[in-house]
């Protein structure tokens, strides 16, 4: 039990707080503040907080981490300071109160502001001992990268992130990691590679932007698509047809990267607008609901039957499966999704294109191998998409 005299919270309240402060602070860059009253706030804060932590009371370690965040806040100067103060929290029970997937967060916290602070080797023991406690974590290879990265060792940050992705089977639906991912094969070039297509927007508006409104002009079905999707598609041209006329001797890497983004928008689009869909109308129906728990033969229906009843999600892959299987299968579940998918009129013609789609992909990212030339991924992504999108499209 804290003592807390100075600000009086109950436990329960505490432990909330702890929750929600931490799960809402994940520093993604340089955030220093640029308002001169904001900064004042900050530092008055920091200075109560400071002789508060430094008194005879034991606070909760709330307290802390809202003081850690604050420096962080500061910039450039203060972020030494909060990698201090989140490694003291490392160092405190938090884990017993909140359990091991916040003290993975508070490791992550901590060593990137000791890197953002150029503590090239204090970020670099963080890391190791986070690896040490979470041998498996993709998180802690990602954020060894970024350090690798910053140290000006783009090779080695390449062949990290290919570590982190053979933890993740299927491709992480993060732009950031996949662009990241495929520019490893570039090995020494002079573009600064990730950040060139990760700020895509930034870097050429102009381009950026045409992209957008030829989409929007003359492929009716762009403007219906996610937001996510739209991204990933518009960096999947971006990167297929300006970046590959810019850097020739990029080219295919390039090709390799742009893969992975056809095929994420494909994959978001059958799973909201199809899948997803499907899923609610099982849990609205008990009848659907009894086909469903019942199972089936075979591991692809399985796997379905268990998405449908369960939390979860279908990979590219899996759901190329489940229509290839819903073409001929007799079970009661994929018969009642082949009625059901009569509402997408032409997408069980597109089994074995989002089955080819799903290779490709797959041979993209974890082996950096272009199967086929990118402008036909692109052409039969397109093509699910349509078809897709023959009917009015389910909302999310």
């Amino acid at each position: 039990m804290y003592a807390s005299d100075a600000f009086p919270l109950p436990v329960v309240d505490r432990v909330q707080r702890l929750n929600f402060t931490l799960r809402s602070v994940q520093p993604e860059g340089k955030t220093g503040q640029s308002s001169g009253a904001e900064r004042e706030s900050l530092r008055l804060a920091i200075h109560n907080l400071e002789m508060a932590l430094d008194g005879p009371l034991v606070l909760s370690p709330v307290y802390r981490c809202i003081l850690a965040r604050s420096y962080f806040r500061l910039g450039d100067l203060e972020y030494s300071n909060a990698a201090r103060h989140y490694q003291a929290l490392l160092r405190s029970d938090v884990d017993l109160l909140m359990g091991l997937d916040l003290k993975e967060l508070l490791y992550r916290l901590a060593a990137r502001s000791a890197r953002l602070a150029g503590q090239t080797a204090q970020a670099q023991q963080i890391i190791d001992e986070w690896q040490t406690e979470f041998p498996a974590s993709a998180v802690a290879l990602r954020e060894l990268a970024e350090l690798q990265e910053q140290e000006g060792r783009p090779d080695a940050a390449a062949q990290t992130l290919w570590k982190a992705s053979q933890l993740q089977p299927e491709p992480s639906p993060d732009l950031y990691t996949r662009v990241t991912l495929a520019w490893g094969g570039i090995g020494g070039s002079a573009l600064v590679q990730h950040q060139l297509v990760a700020q895509l927007s930034e870097k050429s508006p102009e381009v950026w932007g045409l992209i957008d409104r030829i989409c929007t002009e003359y492929w009716p079905p762009f403007a219906a698509l996610s937001r996510e999707a739209r991204d990933g598609w518009k960096a999947a041209i971006f990167t297929t047809y300006w970046l590959t006329a810019r850097e020739k001797d990029a080219c295919h890497t390039l090709e390799v990267m742009a893969i992975p983004l056809f095929a994420g928008a494909v994959e978001m689009e059958l799973k909201w607008r199809m899948f997803a869909a499907f899923k609610r109308a099982v849990a609205e129906s008990p009848e659907l609901r009894n086909a469903a728990r019942s199972g089936g033969g075979d591991k692809e229906t399985r796997v379905f039957c268990g998405y449908l009843v369960s939390d979860g999600c279908l990979t590219l892959g899996q759901m190329a499966k489940i229509l290839q299987l819903t073409e001929r299968g007799e079970q009661e579940i994929l018969a009642a999704f082949r009625i059901w998918l009569t509402k997408f009129p032409g997408v069980l013609g597109t089994a074995e294109q989002v089955d080819a789609l799903s290779r490709a992909r797959n041979l993209a990212v974890h082996e950096g191998l272009l199967c086929r030339p990118v402008e036909e991924i692109h052409r039969d992504s397109r093509e699910i998409i349509n078809r897709l999108y023959q009917a009015a499209p389910v909302q999310p």
